[in-house]
């Protein structure tokens, strides 16, 4: 077993802990799904005025009108917005999640319901209210405010389709860890196939891709 200031310093002063004992305390967590409640004391139920988003781009024109809507709308109700960057890393945004619902925000914003084991855990086992934006996949438990990523894709070549284009591209997000741009690629495919035409996927950094 290991120490409750043990784990307490793996939280508060990780640098004081031996590696292996930190690699050994990181293991339950993830599975436990355990956050620290960063919270004093009386304080620990309250709910802040707060809530948080994790985005994967916070400088990016594509996620500035949800970042405005929602600051928008939270201070006319008194709330504040506070924001975390996960670049699409699943282990930024379980970093960032576990840090936030330590605090015990009014609600906690993710964009997509791609996330590691770990950020799923903590999903299921909090009760401060989650909100995935960006996606919908109405089985899942947290509020979904969004569209089907794949339904964009099988809409897209659709359109194009009906106005007379057969040689229809897909430009793909060459960022490692976008799954919603796969799910665009596969609707778009899967419609081009069904319609007898080839698909035709582009990754930018890797020159030329032909799916």
């Amino acid at each position: 077993g290991v120490s409750a200031i043990t784990v307490s310093r793996y939280f508060n002063q990780p640098e004081q802990v031996s590696p292996e004992l930190r690699e050994r305390i990181a293991a339950v967590v993830n599975t436990l799904g355990y956050v620290p409640n960063l919270v004093a004391g009386g304080l620990a139920s309250a709910r802040s005025k707060v809530v948080a988003m994790v985005i994967p781009n916070i400088s990016g024109p594509i996620f500035a009108n949800t970042i405005q809507g929602f600051s928008d709308t939270l201070s006319q109700h008194g709330f504040q917005l506070l924001l975390a960057s996960s670049y699409f890393s699943a282990e930024q945004e379980e970093n960032a999640v576990r840090a936030f619902l330590g605090w015990s925000p009014a609600a906690l914003v993710l964009t997509s319901r791609f996330h590691s084991p770990a950020t799923e855990k903590m999903i299921e086992q909090t009760d401060v209210p989650v909100i995935e934006t960006w996606d919908h996949q109405p089985d899942r438990s947290p509020i979904q405010i969004g569209f089907s990523h794949y339904d964009v894709g099988v809409t897209a070549a659709r359109y194009l389709h009906a106005k007379g284009y057969r040689r229809i591209a897909f430009v793909q997000n060459s960022v490692a860890g976008d799954f919603s741009a796969l799910e665009r690629r596969d609707g778009y495919a899967a419609t081009l196939e069904g319609l007898g035409l080839k698909p035709w996927v582009f990754v930018p950094d890797a020159g030329r891709a032909p799916f």
